[in-house]
């Protein structure tokens, strides 16, 4: 996780510092309005009107076990980060035509939403998690999983999750402050770090955002995930060889249940493989920036900026894995859109 009002404060190097990955003002501007303006904007629109097909569809009487209702609160997690995203994004476009206004936006975005946001991103994450959990005891304890994994346990689950990510997150609300502040003849509201914040800035960035945050936000999912899924696949291959001793319903039923499996596998692939390895090594490099071999302001702004569309896709394409994925789901979705003859 990425702290722009803490990470950002030693961006600027000195003189004779080296700096990797310089770029032209002609070339980040071009990088910035085509990721920030342009890409941002159309991918947290596109998971805005998707997640909110996801809640309508998983929403039905159809559609009520215990794996859509997980996909459920991931649907409304993603819809919250994708609003959170778009209001964020706005101050993109806004910098190039008032630059005051966009610093006063931001600054009060970072101060009241920002940790919303990665609130619920990282609850997707760890409902994906739950997923793979879910779906490995589907697999491997077929008989035992109506009464181990329920709807109710599963609610509780997903609020105590939601609940402890918050409150991890409650310190980096007392990190800065707002305040006004004139250039130019013109007044805008800017963040500015506490002195606690000055000093434990090496315990904040060091342990608290490069190690701890980053632990419970990718390593935790990533074990869990990887060891779910390992398990699941070994199982499945296993029942393969018995499956022809079935009658045809159980084996129509067994078919059923690896698609809804492999559904899951696909989620949780694409979160590791897709966000979470990438991303982390992103924000490693970030996070630990010396200033001995320093990457230039626009380069770490470009290399936030792609941290951030990874992110942003994860919680954007899920309404695409289902209709492909899920022949139920998209059943569902024709006949509360398409009417009847």
């Amino acid at each position: 996780m990425s702290c722009p009002g803490i990470c950002t404060m030693n961006i600027t190097s000195d003189e004779g510092t080296h700096n990797l990955l310089d770029v032209s003002d002609t070339i980040y501007t071009a990088f910035d309005i085509l990721i920030n303006c342009f890409l941002a904007q159309a991918l947290a629109w596109f998971g805005f009107l998707g997640n909110i097909l996801n809640i309508c569809v998983l929403s039905q009487q159809g559609m009520r076990d215990t794996t859509n209702l997980l996909l459920l609160y991931l649907a409304v997690s993603d819809l919250i980060f994708s609003i959170l995203t778009i209001a964020y994004r706005i101050q993109n476009i806004v910098f190039y035509v008032d630059r005051h206004l966009s610093v006063t936006i931001l600054s009060y975005y970072y101060e009241i939403f920002d940790n919303i946001k990665y609130t619920a991103l990282f609850s997707g994450t760890y409902l994906i998690t739950m997923l793979s959990v879910e779906r490995m005891f589907a697999v491997c304890f077929p008989f035992q999983v109506s009464r181990i994994v329920t709807r109710f346990r599963i609610k509780i689950c997903a609020f105590i999750i939601t609940f402890i990510i918050f409150v991890i997150q409650l310190p980096l609300y007392g990190l800065t402050y707002l305040d006004l502040y004139i250039v130019d003849n013109a007044t805008e509201m800017r963040r500015y770090v506490t002195n606690f914040t000055l000093n434990n800035y090496d315990f904040l960035k060091n342990f608290y955002l490069s190690t701890f945050v980053n632990v419970y936000s990718m390593v935790i999912p990533i074990v869990i995930v990887m060891v779910c899924s390992i398990m699941t696949i070994t199982t499945i291959k296993m029942s393969f060889k018995n499956t022809r001793k079935l009658s045809t319903n159980s084996q129509l039923k067994r078919t059923k249940e690896i698609r809804s499996v492999k559904l899951s596998l696909v989620l949780s692939t694409s979160l590791i493989s897709l966000v979470l390895v990438p991303s982390g090594c992103i924000e490693t490099v970030l996070i630990t920036n010396r200033p001995s071999v320093h990457l230039s302001e626009k380069a770490y702004r470009l290399l936030f900026s792609s941290d951030q569309i990874l992110y942003i896709m994860n919680s954007s394409c899920n309404f695409i894995l289902y209709v492909l994925t899920s022949q139920k789901f998209t059943k569902t979705l024709t006949k509360m859109f398409v009417l009847k003859k």
